[in-house]
């Protein structure tokens, strides 16, 4: 690389900035000022430091080129000023413009370089080329290819009219640019690596990704090569760019077919194998290679008789041969025999397989795709075994399974019943393939619309539905059936009904029986701890109302008492041994014990229990009448309940009648062969035929300080001696509440007398 020469001109004496250290590097020679007009140390570049006085370096500048001669040295003028300093002083003359203050030595050689070769180019621009230069640079001026040259820093020498069209810019644009502008970051250090490492003639040839000027990604195949210089050194480089961007995209373009043929093939679920005319493997996937169990790599140029078992072999052949003359492109093998392929560890395995034809570039290709169908067959063969089992289950079932279907019409079929249909309803389940209208027929008819409206909103809902209902069987009669259906989506009729019929004949009296006999005990022991002190309120609350009196008794005189103490504490006592019985008949309702029933008469147990209410009546102003007109009254009965319920009954009506302006209770009995029936008729406020429907269940009450358990009890208490507790509202205003008891004539003729357990 030779030396560049250049003189240093000071226009101001007045501190100029020392320039000399920074070209201290072997490439540039700094020459006296007082030598510039020797041939032999004629500068390359001037470098003018015009200081402060801006008017004498311009003066100098006018002077610089006449008087160095022709060509002119590359100028480099570093002068403090602006933009408009910069353009006056690039039109003068000079090649290079740099500020003086702040200056950097890197900045300053790279100026230098540029200068050079810019006047480097306007001297190849004469106007009186020689003719054979001229006509060579015609021909790189116009040559399609992109051409440049560039000092071993990067700085454009020359560009041709491709070049610079290429990147965007006219030819003069580019004049001192560096050509690391047009290169990709990421592709700099190893281009600037390339170039250090060339010698003269070697040419070496680099791909670059670089945006054009459509800033369409593109690719330039870029070739260096180093160019010698005058002085035998290498001093320039030239660089050859061709744009392969359309050769790259075919080539990524036919790389990605590739890839997606390659994708396709191999992620296929079938197995495809290729052959040629000699039944040689071409083209084995990955499936394939699953499905042999034979590497993919190792199959291509093999026999295809590798994987086929040995008799099966020469009907193989005579196949593919008969297909590749027939003329078709496409065939499902068929077999009346299951097909077989041979495995490379020797199992044979069950495969459904398919065969096509090509023809490229006067090849015939075969290619086979083949499913290994081993498990389907074992699948059907345990479906049927399941099928089998699941007949025999039926079998045994008691009820009917059924499937049921609605075609667009609304006709309703049962396709399927299972064989319990003649037992349990006595139809044959091929009457009922085509219509349920048979099944409807024997359905009670208290019970058919509403069986038929639960269907039909099922269907319109494509909801499940379940139903008990009445049903007359041609043979045993009248029995119940409980039936239930579930929706199941059908690929072929749309929606379809899954469900299943049986006789609750049986069912149903155990209900019956569960409901009188349990559900009353369970609910009655739910209910004891509440009824325990309510029962308990009424005896304690007579006997200390019979205490006060007592003490008021006290006060008087004895001649004006109307009745004796001793009989009012005898009253309160008989409350208390009351209470006590209460209790022991809690503990025997508890325990399942017995009651203690004996011949009673209920009217002597009614005006008894009447006494202890009457107090309480005259305090709240209401009048209590009897009229107790039953020709018999005798029954068989706990005495203690029976006062309990009347006593729970006079209060209640006592409570209902509150402020009403009707004040008043009326008792009365009457009787047949059979019953006595008691009825207490209020006046109050009565209930509502809502309330009506739960005035007998547990913890229901209408009182605000209530506790809902005394008609409950009372209930149990009247079905324990056998009879029968109901309530009603009046005409007008207030309540009826009646019970019957059995008559002890009709006990003991019965042959039923004696104790009752509480259910």
């Amino acid at each position: 690389m030779r030396s560049i020469r250049v003189l240093i001109i000071e226009a101001d004496s007045e501190s100029p900035r020392p320039v000399r250290h920074m070209l201290s590097e072997p490439r540039f020679i700094v020459i006296d000022e007082g030598r510039r007009d020797a041939p032999h140390t004629s500068p390359d570049c001037v470098v003018l430091l015009c200081g402060r006085s801006a008017t004498e370096g311009f003066r100098i500048l006018d002077k610089l080129a006449p008087e160095r001669g022709s060509p002119p040295a590359a100028i480099v003028m570093l002068m403090d000023g602006d933009e408009a300093t910069e353009c006056l002083a690039l039109r003068k003359g000079a090649h290079e413009w740099l500020p003086q203050e702040h200056l950097e030595a890197s900045d300053l050689r790279r100026a230098i370089f540029r200068a050079v070769a810019r006047r480097e180019l306007s001297a190849q621009r004469d106007p009186k080329p020689p003719a054979r230069d001229a006509k060579r640079r015609s021909i790189v001026e116009n040559e399609a290819e992109m051409i440049c040259l560039s000092l071993p820093d990067g700085t454009l020498t020359f560009v041709n009219t491709a070049f610079a069209q290429g990147f965007g810019h006219a030819p003069a644009d580019l004049e001192g640019a560096s050509l690391y502008d047009f290169v990709p970051e990421t592709e700099r250090d190893g281009l600037r690596r390339i170039c250090a490492s060339l010698t003269p003639g070697d040419p070496v040839a680099k791909h670059l990704q670089q945006d054009g000027v459509a800033e369409l990604s593109r690719w330039l195949e870029w070739t260096i090569r180093l160019l010698p210089g005058c002085d035998g050194a290498g001093a320039e480089y030239q660089f050859n760019v061709r744009d392969i961007t359309a050769r790259k995209r075919a080539g990524d373009a036919l790389r990605r077919s590739q890839e997606r043929f390659e994708a396709i093939i191999n992620t296929a679920m079938d197995a495809i194998v290729s052959v040629d005319d000699e039944q040689r493997i071409v083209l084995f996937n990955s499936a394939a290679a699953a499905l042999f169990m034979y590497p993919a790599e190792d199959a291509i140029g093999k026999s295809l008789d590798h994987f086929i078992p040995e008799r099966f072999r020469t009907a193989h052949k005579q196949h593919i041969l008969r297909f590749g003359e027939s003329g078709e492109s496409m065939r499902k093998i068929k077999s009346r025999d299951p097909i077989f392929a041979l495995r490379s560890d020797g199992v044979e395995v069950l495969v459904d397989a398919s065969i096509s034809l090509a023809r490229v570039e006067g090849r015939t290709l075969f290619s086979v795709i083949m499913r290994d169908v081993t498990a389907r067959a074992q699948a059907a063969q345990v479906l049927r075994e399941s099928e089998e089992r699941f007949r025999n289950l039926i079998a045994t079932v008691p009820g009917v399974i059924f499937t049921s279907f609605q075609d667009s019409a609304g006709k309703q079929s049962i396709p399927y019943a299972s064989p319990q249909t003649k037992a349990l309803l006595g139809l044959d389940p091929e009457q009922l393939r085509l219509d349920l209208q048979p099944f409807f027929r024997f359905v009670h008819p208290d019970d058919l619309d509403h069986l038929v409206a639960a269907i039909r909103d099922a269907i319109q809902a494509r909801g499940a539905w379940r139903e008990e209902f009445r049903y007359h069987h041609p043979e045993k009669g009248l029995i119940w059936l409980e039936g239930q259906s579930s929706p199941e989506a059908d690929p072929c009729k749309g929606l379809v009904w899954h469900g299943y019929l049986r006789d609750v004949t049986e069912h149903k009296a155990a209900q019956a029986r569960i409901k009188k006999n349990v559900a009353e005990r369970v609910k009655s022991l739910k209910a004891m701890a509440a009824g325990l002190a309510h029962e308990l309120n009424q005896p304690l609350a007579a006997g200390m109302a019979f205490l006060e009196s007592a003490r008021h008794l006290a006060g008087m005189e004895p001649q004006r008492r109307p009745v004796s103490i001793n009989k009012v504490l005898s009253d309160a006592t008989d409350q208390i041994v009351r209470a006590a019985g209460i209790l022991a008949r809690l503990r025997e309702f508890i325990a399942h014990s017995e009651s203690n029933k004996t011949n009673v008469k209920l009217h002597d147990l009614i005006e008894k229990a009447c006494l202890v209410i009457n107090q309480m009546a005259d305090q709240c102003r209401i009048n209590l009448r009897l009229h107790l007109d039953a020709r018999d009254d005798i029954v068989l009965a706990d005495a203690v309940q029976i006062e309990q319920v009347l006593g729970n009954l006079l209060r209640n009506a006592i409570d209902a009648i509150g402020d009403c302006a009707t004040r008043e209770i009326i008792v009365t009995t009457w009787s047949d062969e059979t019953e006595i029936r008691v009825d207490l008729c209020d006046s109050g406020t009565g209930f509502s035929q809502k309330a009506a429907a739960d005035l007998f269940e547990p913890f229901v009450t209408t009182k605000a300080s209530g506790m809902g358990v005394g008609l409950f009890f009372s209930r149990s208490m009247i079905e324990a001696q056998g009879g029968k507790l109901t309530a009603s509202s009046n005409e007008g205003a207030g309540a009826t509440f009646s019970f019957t008891i059995p008559l002890a004539s009709r006990e003991a003729t019965d042959g039923e007398a004696g104790a009752l357990k509480w259910r």
